[in-house]
């Protein structure tokens, strides 16, 4: 918070300005009061030692209850995280990407996110908003595990009747893919019916791994 003291007859540089609590000097001072204060200013000019003083009352209200609580969450790939957090109300929530200043993420303001996607591990910031201050913000993140691509090897092309042989192939370590699952659109003509896995399970907490014959 900052405060400017106007000189009405002199120009800002002939008079000298005292603040008081604190004794401090100069035409401009910044505050951060922790309580309801009053400020006043004493102008006066060095050569007839005349001066005259303004008072201001600066109201500091207090700041609202924060989060009490925050449950982060992991999701697979890309998407808006299911991560939420609890108390801190009445207000509205503010959800950051930095844990001080910034600009709060348009559009979020309940305990958790309905529209921002992510791509990658993201921690959040969380403020209760009152109306008039802001609380402190608490963090809590948001983990990505970043799906590996899976390709295709195999023909393209083939004769009617012919024998082709597709190979399903993990490009990356990020991820352990156990379980393939095969279908095929049009199902008609496709030489087989209904899904045909091989035999392998998927135990990574992004879940289940379906494949249709392109990279999911």
């Amino acid at each position: 918070m900052t405060f400017v003291g106007i000189g009405e007859t002199l120009a800002v540089g002939d008079l000298d300005y005292v603040w008081t609590p604190g004794n401090i000097t100069g035409n401009a001072i910044s505050v951060t009061p922790a309580s309801t204060t009053t400020y006043t200013v004493t102008a006066t000019d060095p050569v007839s030692g005349c001066g005259t003083s303004e008072s201001i009352e600066v109201v500091v209200n207090p700041l609202p209850s924060g989060v009490t609580g925050s449950t982060p969450s992991t999701q697979c790939g890309v998407g808006v995280p299911e991560l939420f957090v609890t108390g801190g109300l009445p207000g509205t929530y503010n959800w950051y990407l930095t844990s001080t200043g910034g600009t709060a993420i348009a559009g979020e303001n309940d305990a958790s996110l309905s529209a921002y996607s992510i791509e990658e591990t993201t921690t959040f910031y969380v403020a209760i908003f009152d109306g008039t201050c802001e609380s402190l913000r608490t963090a809590v993140t948001a983990t990505v595990n970043v799906p590996d691509i899976v390709n295709i090897s195999g023909p393209s092309n083939s004769c009617a009747k012919s024998e082709v042989t597709l190979t399903a192939v993990q490009s990356g370590t990020n991820q352990n893919y156990d379980t393939f699952i095969w279908t095929a659109s049009p199902e008609a003509g496709s030489g087989f019916s209904g899904p045909i896995t091989e035999c392998f399970i998927y135990t990574n907490s992004c879940g289940y791994i379906l494949l249709y014959c392109y990279s999911n």
